[in-house]
């Protein structure tokens, strides 16, 4: 699977992640199932694109910035806008938006 395929695929995970929150809950099944299978992406992605993801700087800030946003989605029921997100992110000195869309290629709504 190249890349370009990996990125579309997350894309379309992402989306699904979306609704499914939306439609279910954070906590639901389904959830937690489509989180686990993108989660899997993201790392079959960064394993292909660079060596040794573990010690790879930016995986591990977009890792820390990953569970930040989930954090917020559990305790406030909704994801945060890019508005918001950029305002913690300014905050507490994590990933913007752009650095988030650089290294996952998908573009934020």
């Amino acid at each position: 699977m190249i890349y370009r395929d990996i990125e579309k695929q997350m894309e379309k995970l992402r989306k699904s992640l979306h609704t499914e929150i939306e439609k279910s809950g954070i906590d639901a099944v389904k959830t937690l199932e489509i989180s686990k299978e993108l989660d899997e992406l993201i790392k079959t992605y960064y394993i292909k694109n660079f060596s040794n993801i573990q010690n790879n700087i930016m995986y591990m800030e977009y890792k820390i910035v990953y569970n930040q946003i989930k954090q917020i989605v559990k305790e406030k029921g909704k994801f945060p806008t890019i508005k918001e997100w950029n305002e913690i992110a300014k905050k507490d000195i994590y990933l913007n938006n752009k650095s988030i869309e650089y290294i996952s290629r998908i573009k934020l709504e």
